[in-house]
């Protein structure tokens, strides 16, 4: 089966998609670590990745 132009341009559109619901994640995360960071210091980016898990 050839992939056509059609075909990459969907997964171009759904990477953009996942790369924004990626960035967006990224981002709530880092703001929830500076938060967490400034309130104990103790907090960590392995307990933050826990939390995911």
């Amino acid at each position: 089966m050839a992939i056509t132009r059609a075909h990459i341009l969907s997964f171009q559109i759904i990477n953009a998609r996942v790369d924004r619901a990626l960035i967006a994640k990224a981002r709530s995360e880092l703001k929830g670590r500076l938060i967490g960071g400034l309130k104990n210091g103790s907090y960590t980016f392995k307990q933050r990745i826990g939390v995911f898990r």
